[in-house]
């Protein structure tokens, strides 16, 4: 993630978009933007989750399934169908994991019409590959099923197993009436203080001392030649059984191989559905919309919603206002009151197209804008080489315009780090500057000089009518916290359009008053104002 990108809060806005599984938050770990010549994708992807939209919407018992399904397709190693080495076992129960939820997934795209990034491949001829038995279930075990030798060695094993069972309780039987012991175990604890019974079970021939320590003694049941017999077998058909399965590993290899290319295409559609569904959850949850991506170097808003200043400002019972605007001109500049919003607008607009870069809903009523190559915001928290703020932005700014292809530039009060007359000129030259790259340009600015330039279109947020501030003492005298709310209430956060030539009403002296600048400081610079 950039710098621009940090400052703009899209890492807190993108936190909020959640995949289901691994494979959807691998996919978003790989997120990149799409860019102009990337238009035809963003619009197929904006059409798929336009759809998962109104399923999630309308299909509250769908939605649920899918999500749980998604939650456990879990990544799979990739396959090389010329990697020489078998799969192990646990490759073979996640495989075959992966494969029951992909079908799952296939299958309820189908009964929901749900459209993928591609035809999510039909895996269910593996899955009865992994599945001989027919058990349905996403668990794998090597069956006797496999092979003929390995169902030989599992029953003999069993059957040899339930025989040294017998053999074991017929000698505990024993053990039990010749000791009159009626709950003997085959393995007991016994007391070194217990010296009677201690000395009974040593010398009974039943019993072989297995531990001991300063405190107890652990005798376990020993065995007779008949169930020495048994365990020397199991032993052997252990090995035999190591081989059997190790041949019908291999053999499965083989098989799973073939489905190599389509098991990997699998992953790569699920992790993309997982992503663009939670997308879908995300424009859901926060009443977004699909925007229109044009070619046109220009961006019209119609409501659009700063997330992280939206959810600040509920969370301080403050008034919200959402933010319509028609950037149609190459080069734009934002005007107006202090407190007003302009760099809240600046950012709500960097923030809309960077999710329409990723193809994710965007919280508006409507947007159409473009697709970008590089998109570059001045106002940045980085402390590069030890510079000044002002130094820092110069070099910055050169950095972005090394940047090849369309941009998106958004100025936010260019060049105020220096003394203001030389930072007007600096402003208004960029601006002039800009009018040869190839980029749209969103400046917010309090100079002049930027807003009289030829060619650029002016706009100002609305602010705060001048006869609020005729309420006087009652103003001064609340508290610190109520002035703030009193100012959020009466401003006007509406971007109008100026005539040309046409600057906004000031009033950054009656706001510093109302904050509570002193009168004797004030009255001067209003009067000097006047």
């Amino acid at each position: 993630m950039t710098q621009t990108d940090r400052t703009l809060k899209m890492d807190v806005i993108l936190s909020e978009i959640e995949p289901c599984g691994e494979l959807g938050i691998t996919c978003k770990r790989k997120l990149t933007p799409f860019k102009p010549k990337d238009i035809g994708t963003a619009l197929a992807a904006y059409g798929r989750i336009a759809y998962l939209m109104q399923f999630s919407r309308e299909q509250k018992s769908g939605k649920a399934a899918l999500a749980d399904h998604l939650s456990h397709c879990k990544a799979v190693r990739r396959i090389d169908p010329d990697e020489p080495s078998p799969l192990a076992l646990h490759e073979c129960h996640e495989i075959k994991e992966f494969v029951y939820f992909s079908e799952k997934v296939r299958l309820l795209s189908q009964q929901f019409l749900i459209v993928t990034k591609d035809v999510l491949p039909d895996l269910s001829e593996l899955f009865r590959i992994l599945d001989p038995e027919g058990k349905r279930l996403p668990h794998f075990h090597l069956s006797g099923v496999y092979s003929v030798e390995l169902n030989k060695v599992l029953e003999d094993l069993s059957q040899t197993h339930r025989a040294l069972d017998q053999l074991s309780t017929e000698r505990l039987q024993q053990a039990s009436e010749a000791l009159q012991i009626p709950t003997i175990k085959a393995e007991m604890v016994l007391s070194r203080m217990e010296t009677e019974l201690v000395a009974s079970i040593s010398a009974s021939g039943f019993y072989q001392i297995s531990d001991e320590n300063f405190a107890n003694i652990t005798f376990a049941l020993s065995p007779t030649e008949a169930m020495q017999d048994h365990k020397h077998q199991i032993a052997r058909l252990q090995e035999e059984l190591i081989n059997a399965q190790n041949k019908v590993l291999e053999d499965l290899t083989v098989k799973v191989r073939a489905w190599s290319e389509k098991l990997n295409q699998a992953q790569d559609i699920i992790a993309a559905l997982d992503w663009e569904f939670a997308c879908a959850r995300f424009g859901v949850e926060r009443h977004c919309s699909i925007p229109q991506i044009h070619e046109k170097l220009e961006i019209i808003l119609d409501e659009a919603v700063n997330l992280p200043v939206h959810d600040l400002a509920l969370s301080k019972g403050q008034r919200y206002q959402r933010l319509s605007i028609k950037l149609t001109d190459r080069i734009n500049v934002l005007t107006g009151p202090n407190m007003g919003g302009k760099t809240t607008a600046l950012k709500t607009v960097g923030q809309i197209y960077r999710l329409a870069s990723y193809a994710v809903p965007v919280p508006c009523r409507s947007a159409k804008l473009p697709l970008f190559d590089w998109i570059w915001y001045n106002q940045d928290d980085t402390t590069d080489e030890n510079l000044s703020s002002f130094a820092r932005e110069i070099v910055s700014f050169n950095r972005a315009l090394a940047q090849t292809g369309r941009g998106l530039v958004l100025l936010d009060e260019f060049a105020k780090g220096t003394n203001p007359v030389e930072g007007e000129q600096i402003a208004a030259a960029v601006l002039e500057y800009l009018k040869r790259v190839d980029c749209l340009v969103f400046s917010a600015t309090h100079f002049n000089a930027p807003a009289m330039l030829e060619d650029v279109a002016c706009y100002a947020i609305k602010g705060i009518a001048d006869n609020w501030f005729d309420q006087g003492d009652e103003m001064t005298k609340a508290d610190l916290e109520k002035r703030l709310k009193l100012l959020n209430q009466a401003m006007d956060y509406k971007i109008i359009r100026l005539p040309r030539g046409k600057l906004p009403p000031r009033c950054a002296l009656r706001i510093a008053r109302i904050l509570g600048m002193p009168a004797e400081l004030i009255n001067p610079l209003e009067i000097q104002s006047e």
